[in-house]
């Protein structure tokens, strides 16, 4: 386990995707699919996730036979995808780890690429080519967003944010033994400088909260710590902030201006024309209409082909698609899911809400695999630690204050 994890974290935050005759694939994957036959894990742990795969194709049988809606080619890929996720949240259930600390390295090497990607993207055809992203130079993304490792700015943001979250969480529950409150601030400067760089509001969204919840919690024991975290990463912020300004990285002064314009943005989400498609409110109504179709199962994840009452949409809202595929059942089955986590700590709730109410998160495979992942680790830390470990000299053990 002390070894196999951070390959499993590299695999998924830093390799790229493998592709075998058209279908992607990580190596990680194939890994925790051996371990799951050999270990065969009760499935007890994970009834809401066995829920949702259960609910899902109930809603794409009816609608085959209601609908004549002959596609699974998505209902395929979302099973997938909630099976990944529940072998990485039972693998993470059996570790039973005493620290996380190489999560400083995955992220240093993380925030690495992803800066050398946005500083050389005309220059590094190395980079463009190893992560697959000629498309994105064709768009002209580059110009004003770093799309990142994983080829899309806002993927790319939630990487970054679960990276972050999962540091805050592993540094209060005493899995992080690394001396020192410095290591917090690079973490945290580093993960604003990367979102920034993405551009993405929902990442904006996710990482002041998971800042503020790191803040919170450690103002309560050593004020005089904390705030000297803060004076050294505004510091570096602004020293950083100002040397690549002057480099003039197009993708890096659009997420400045996103960031200072955040409220304008919202506002133009908000007034946006809601009777066609871009407006996320079209989208939640789109939804509602899809649902009505199957109030109690769904239609499964595929929505086209056949009749012409039904319409497939992009509803960039976990929610929405989870409804829609798996009617009332598999949400409900979500809402347990997220319960279930939340119980471990309620910051574990944020990715549900950025990017999953504007985005996607509960559909991102690998990286929602890696979240789980660490719910397990940290769930089994909770349940088997015998001792609490101090975070370093001048912090209390935090470990004696879960759910408080």
């Amino acid at each position: 386990m002390k070894l196999i994890l951070p390959l499993i974290f590299l695999d998924v935050f830093v390799i790229p995707m493998i592709h075998l005759g058209g279908i992607p694939f990580k190596l990680s994957f194939l890994y925790l699919l051996g371990w799951v036959l050999i270990n065969r894990p009760s499935v007890k742990l994970v009834l809401p996730l066995v829920g949702l795969i259960f609910a899902l194709w109930l809603g794409k049988i009816y609608s085959f036979w209601r609908y004549d809606l002959f596609h699974f080619e998505e209902t395929i890929f979302m099973t997938v995808n909630y099976g990944v996720i529940l072998v990485g949240y039972t693998f993470g259930l059996r570790s039973r780890l005493k620290d996380v600390n190489w999560l400083f390295g995955i992220i240093l090497l993380f925030v690495t690429i992803n800066m050398l990607i946005m500083l050389f993207w005309q220059s590094s055809t190395f980079l463009i080519n190893f992560y697959n992203l000629h498309v994105r130079l064709e768009e002209g993304l580059f110009a004003y967003r770093n799309p990142g490792i994983f080829s899309n700015p806002n993927v790319s943001a939630l990487a970054s944010n679960l990276l972050i979250l999962f540091w805050v969480l592993a540094r209060q529950r005493g899995l992080i033994t690394l001396r020192g409150s410095m290591y917090d601030a690079v973490v945290l400067l580093l993960g604003l400088i990367t979102v920034i760089s993405f551009g993405s509001k929902s990442g904006f969204s996710a990482y002041f909260i998971i800042l503020g919840s790191y803040l919170l919690f450690f103002l309560r024991f050593n004020a005089r710590q904390t705030i000297l975290s803060i004076i050294v990463l505004s510091g570096l912020l602004l020293i950083i902030n100002k040397t690549i300004m002057k480099s003039d990285i197009g993708s890096y002064s659009s997420g400045v201006s996103t960031l200072f314009t955040f409220d304008k943005k919202i506002q133009s989400e908000l007034y946006k024309d809601h009777s066609v498609d871009g407006s996320r409110v079209y989208k939640l109504i789109h939804g509602f209409k899809m649902w009505l179709k199957a109030p109690i199962l769904g239609l499964g994840g595929d929505r086209k082909g056949g009749s012409n009452t039904i319409q497939h949409l992009q509803y960039h809202n976990d929610w929405t698609e989870v409804l829609v595929s798996s009617g009332l059942v598999g949400f409900i089955m979500l809402i347990l899911l997220v319960y279930q986590t939340s119980k471990q700590s309620l910051l574990f709730i944020v990715p549900f809400i950025f990017p999953g109410l504007t985005n996607s998160f509960f559909f991102t495979a690998q990286i929602a695999m890696a979240y789980f992942l660490f719910v397990g680790i940290i769930t089994s830390h909770k349940n088997h630690s015998q001792e609490v470990i101090p975070v370093n000299n001048n912090l209390p053990e935090v470990g004696s204050l879960d759910n408080k």
